[in-house]
């Protein structure tokens, strides 16, 4: 007899296709974790997952159709703090988009060793299969796409994402997935970039205004090493006190130190994606979803991020 009373008041927890916990109690009809009784039916209990765009946080607030349900509670615009997005999905022709509402479009070209020219001469990255649609693939020669100076580029505190398909090591160099460098040709050093290393790492540099004044630029040399021929999610953040990295979706690690960005020059050579604009260190694979942000993202809409791309 007890066994059967406890099987009418224990409760039944079921996984949702989005993660949640839908928690039921099946002597009473309530709902516990993220789910709800929206139909009123006690026959079929707590049918409705709270954690979707549909239903976000209550029955039936539904989420616009660029919004993300955020911890399941709140819809997030993961447009409002863009600077720029590249998706790739061109079919032909060099011209890149910028999805966002910067406008910050460029275009695919092959990048000259120490200077600052990108030159569109049809032997830039190609368009093939990405991660979501279509992406980009770059031959880790002089591949690259390039983005003209706009100072919207020149953000206090960032965050850079990207989905990336590295190729491996192919000429033992340093593969840029993101970088803004300064106008002056002859240097080699970032205002901010992601890179991959030959063993596979992620190193991020930023150049920062600390509290010394001196823009030192500080090079992070992360624990993340990536698998060859596998797509993987990555987002790095900076806030003015630590540098974050995300690895699809989760925080692998992090660096402490004060500052901001700082840009020495009131113009620059503008951005390379899969390539330094200054120098040619090109990337080798299938790049897609290229995004930065002029702020830090939280961890939680980090894992949104991936969680609605993946």
């Amino acid at each position: 007899m007890h066994y059967f009373y406890c099987l009418s008041l224990c409760l039944a927890i079921v996984m949702s296709a989005s993660g949640c916990v839908v928690e039921t109690r099946v002597g009473d009809g309530s709902c516990g974790g993220c789910a709800a009784d929206c139909d009123h039916d006690e026959t079929n209990g707590c049918e409705t997952d709270l954690s979707t765009v549909e239903n976000c946080g209550a029955c039936r607030h539904a989420c616009s159709a660029r919004e993300i349900c955020l911890a399941g509670t709140t819809c997030w615009n993961p447009d409002d703090a863009l600077i720029g997005a590249w998706t790739f999905e061109e079919a032909s022709g060099s011209a890149v988009s910028d999805v966002s509402l910067g406008a910050l479009d460029g275009n695919v070209c092959s990048f000259q060793t120490d200077t600052a020219m990108c030159t569109d001469d049809g032997n830039g990255p190609i368009r093939g299969s990405g991660h979501n649609g279509r992406g980009l693939i770059f031959d880790g020669v002089d591949d690259g796409v390039f983005v003209p100076f706009s100072s919207t580029l020149h953000p206090t505190f960032i965050s850079m994402e990207a989905w990336i398909n590295w190729s491996g090591n192919l000429a033992d160099w340093q593969q840029r997935v993101i970088e803004h460098t300064r106008a002056a040709s002859s240097s080699t050093v970032s205002n901010y970039s992601m890179t991959i290393t030959p063993e596979g790492g992620v190193q991020v540099e930023m150049r920062l205004h600390d509290v010394e004044g001196d823009g030192a630029v500080e090079k992070f040399e992360t624990r993340i090493v990536l698998n060859a021929f596998e797509w993987t999610h990555l987002i790095v953040t900076y806030d003015g006190q630590r540098i974050v990295v995300y690895k699809d979706g989760t925080k692998v690690d992090d660096h402490a130190v004060l500052g901001q960005l700082l840009y020495p020059e009131t113009t620059s050579s503008g951005l390379g994606i899969g390539n330094q604009t200054n120098r040619n260190r090109p990337f080798y694979g299938t790049l897609d979803d290229v995004r930065i942000y002029n702020r830090a993202l939280t961890a939680i809409e980090v894992a949104a991020r991936y969680n609605f791309t993946r």
